[in-house]
């Protein structure tokens, strides 16, 4: 079987004498074919040599890569000797991704907070409104535990309601940006379900707060609030 190159290439057809496993030539092309041929048929400028170790790459082999490379020619220049790990996180790509990664981590912080602090001014304000029946509910035999459970069940119960909404969204935009999500699916059910648990869990540490001071009511003084 023979691989016939385009004409502008100027290269002759070329026997096929092994097929090799799918490659990827960059973080955001992965459908790219790719053709290996034999490098003395062909100028080769700024080429690149891997070497597969069976230990972590250090200097003392570094440089053993080195000397081995000069024992079969000492004429052969090495412009760069350095370990695959340091090479990738070179790579304006990694870079590119890394850092759009720290920046989304920083606004997911920064909402996690906008969560906690509009959960807990939202409950305040409905416990506010509501003294009046937690007054008559607790002169009416409620306890401690029942008082808590009633603002710890309304608060995620209306955050549920949120979260949902949002995560759906998210799913959304995310979708808008396959593009450059390499290898993670963009409705990934373990990143959503746990996007949807920690928010969750935030607006339930938000109602702690709100829920024990509703506990420590005076229902006298409740009752007789305006």
């Amino acid at each position: 079987m023979r691989v016939e190159f385009a004409k502008s290439s100027k290269r002759a057809p070329a026997d096929v004498i092994g097929v090799v496993a799918t490659m990827r030539d960059s973080l955001f092309d992965q459908q790219r074919g790719h053709v290996y041929l034999p490098a003395s048929r062909y100028d080769m400028f700024n080429a690149q040599v891997h070497v597969a170790t069976h230990q972590l790459p250090d200097q003392a082999l570094l440089t053993a890569i080195r000397d081995a490379a000069h024992a079969v020619d000492s004429a052969l220049p090495l412009l760069t000797l350095t370990t695959f790990t340091s090479f990738v996180d070179q790579s304006v790509e990694v870079w590119t991704l890394r850092t759009g990664g720290r920046l989304f981590a920083t606004f997911a912080v920064v909402a996690l907070l906008l969560v906690m602090a509009g959960v807990y001014g939202v409950q305040a304000f409905r416990i506010a409104q509501r003294t009046r029946e937690i007054g008559l509910r607790m002169a009416l035999g409620a306890n401690l535990r029942d008082t808590v459970r009633l603002v710890l069940v309304d608060g995620p119960r209306v955050a549920a309601v949120g979260t949902t909404v949002g995560v759906a969204l998210a799913g959304i935009v995310a979708t808008l940006l396959r593009a450059v999500l390499v290898d993670v699916s963009p409705l990934d059910p373990v990143v959503i379900g746990g996007a949807w648990t920690t928010h969750m869990l935030v607006a339930f540490g938000a109602c702690l707060v709100p829920a024990q001071r509703a506990g420590r009511l005076d229902p006298l003084m409740a009752l007789r609030d305006e």
